[in-house]
């Protein structure tokens, strides 16, 4: 079977999920070094056995296993000559918050023996691609549930309401405004009303990174895209993601990528 990669067109409403794509990986990339995930993501383990770096923890997976990915959070997966998995891409405000009800995060993040929804994402890949933004939510959703059953009562719900609404809330304006090179912790202090110490303790307890490396990580992860899918001169897509240095960005994305913009534009295959 050839590998299944199902794009899904974007919906504008931010209160929803927003599903992404549904990709059944049969020769999956496997990254020994860290890459930042743009996005969430959930996989299902079909075959094999891995190991999955997220953020500063680390998990052995084997089939019948789920694991989650976080963005703003690198990874690095590894795994046997077997391991495949099937995975859905997706982000949105509402599935910030179903992960935080259920306290899945880059310290909890792997959900052992969960084999018998293999049937379900199986037959979601099959429908047509009229409904497939349905049948993706509906699959993910149907995993957060299984997920949620078995494990509310040693992960309970989220005893601090306010401070979730709180993180929620700051997290989508830097979602939305991350282009705005005067975004910083110090404005978002004086536009939330609360001190910089609460919000990047606030980040640190979701991502494990303050609020100030989570407003980087995603311009750095908008800048690979753009650097991906375009031919806009580094400087431009420096411009476009927040950095008003071109310089000081070229810095701040090796850092971050592990090498050069440019020389990351040329190992894509994108010609300037």
């Amino acid at each position: 079977m050839n590998t299944v990669c199902r794009f899904i067109p974007p919906k504008p409403e931010m209160d929803h999920i927003q599903m992404i794509n549904f990709i059944y990986e049969v020769h999956p990339t496997l990254l020994s070094h860290m890459n930042p995930c743009p996005v969430y993501r959930v996989h299902l383990v079909t075959d094999g056995e891995g190991e999955i770096q997220c953020g500063r923890f680390s998990r052995k997976v084997k089939r019948g296993d789920v694991f989650f990915l976080f963005p703003a959070v690198s990874y690095g997966i590894t795994g046997d000559r077997t391991f495949r998995y099937m995975y859905i891409s997706f982000f949105g405000i509402r599935a910030a918050a179903e992960l935080e009800r259920l306290h899945i995060e880059p310290a909890n993040f792997v959900f052992e023996g969960m084999g018998q929804l293999r049937e379900i994402w199986e037959r979601g890949l099959a429908f047509p691609d009229e409904v497939l933004d349905l049948i993706s939510e509906s699959v993910l959703l149907h995993t957060l549930s299984a997920i949620g059953s078995r494990h509310l009562e040693a992960n309970p719900l989220v005893k601090d309401p306010d401070s979730a609404r709180i993180f929620l809330q700051i997290k989508a304006f830097i979602d939305i405004h991350y282009a705005e090179p005067e975004l910083t912790c110090q404005t978002l202090s004086e536009e939330f009303s609360y001190t910089r110490k609460y919000l990047s303790r606030l980040f640190t307890r979701h991502f494990q990174i303050g609020i100030t490396e989570y407003i980087t990580t995603v311009r750095i992860n908008h800048a690979v895209a753009l650097l991906e899918q375009t031919r806009m001169p580094i400087a431009e897509v420096a411009l476009r993601v927040g950095f008003a240095d071109p310089l000081y960005f070229s810095r701040v994305f090796k850092r971050k990528v592990g090498i050069p913009p440019a020389a990351y534009r040329k190992q894509t295959g994108v010609r300037t």
